[in-house]
């Protein structure tokens, strides 16, 4: 029986704005091929990368997961220089920013326990150009009070059924959310943190997309009952814009990078 290849796992980061998401899609431009073409450049070894989670078009990350198995190059025997190689040909946008070496018990997606996400909303009458292709604008602020209390009934093991688009298919839509938050980071910018043990196909989207609709007093809070309970989607409001939207940290036990 063959003895299975142990891992290498990577932390990175992404500007999401000219991909089509992390999975490889046809005649599009994706974070996972981008990373798959860069080691087949290095290495000359058709390697498939496998993400903790597939972001959508547009959706970036500060500390997206991935694994690989270690190829049988000589450059695979040095995470650091890998590392260094795989930034000098990765598109800007991508950058790896930890690597290391990981059990070939560990997976990307199914090792991981928790992870965060972070939203950014801004009020402004026009966008600022800096932030454009990171925050979701609102030339008019919503109710933040009205907000933070739709936010405190998705607390909990619930049945988030309501807030998953169609698309993908899953054992159980049941989730727990940890905590979600609302602070301003200034007197414009609104920072939403959620953390979760795991997350429906544009989930934290509509989550964000109910709670701009609630602040803008078109439904109670209350909504958020009403749709943990019916898990009817054809009542959920509009999904926020993928831009806002950032994956902050996947968390592990025992962390792979955690001797680094």
């Amino acid at each position: 029986m063959t003895e299975a290849k142990p891992k290498i796992c990577i932390r990175l980061e992404y500007d999401g704005t000219p991909f089509c998401g992390w999975q490889k899609q046809p005649r599009q431009c994706s974070i996972q091929e981008s990373l798959e073409k860069s080691l087949l450049q290095i290495s000359r070894e058709k390697i498939s990368v496998i993400g903790s989670g597939r972001t959508d078009a547009g959706v970036h990350a500060r500390g997206q997961v991935a694994h690989f198995s270690k190829g049988n190059a000589p450059i695979f025997n040095s995470p650091s220089k890998l590392l260094l190689a795989l930034n000098a040909i990765l598109p800007k946008e991508i950058s790896i920013t930890s690597i290391a070496e990981a059990p070939a018990s560990f997976h990307a997606r199914y090792s991981a326990q928790k992870k965060e996400y972070r939203y950014y909303i801004s009020f402004f009458k026009k966008p600022p150009p800096l932030r454009y292709n990171f925050v979701h604008n609102l030339p008019i602020q919503p109710d933040i009070q009205l907000m933070q209390k739709a936010a405190s009934y998705f607390l909990g093991k619930h049945d988030f059924a309501a807030f998953a688009n169609s698309g993908r298919t899953y054992a159980s839509t049941v989730r727990t959310i940890y905590f979600l938050s609302l602070n301003f980071i200034d007197e414009a910018l609104l920072e939403i943190r959620c953390l979760g043990n795991g997350f429906l196909y544009k989930m934290v989207r509509n989550i964000v997309g109910t709670l701009i609709h609630i602040g803008q007093k078109k439904s109670p809070p209350e909504l958020v009952l009403k749709l943990l309970s019916t898990k009817d989607r054809t009542l959920t409001p509009e999904t926020a814009p993928s831009k806002g939207l950032t994956l902050f940290q996947v968390f592990y036990s025992p962390d792979p990078f955690q001797k680094l």
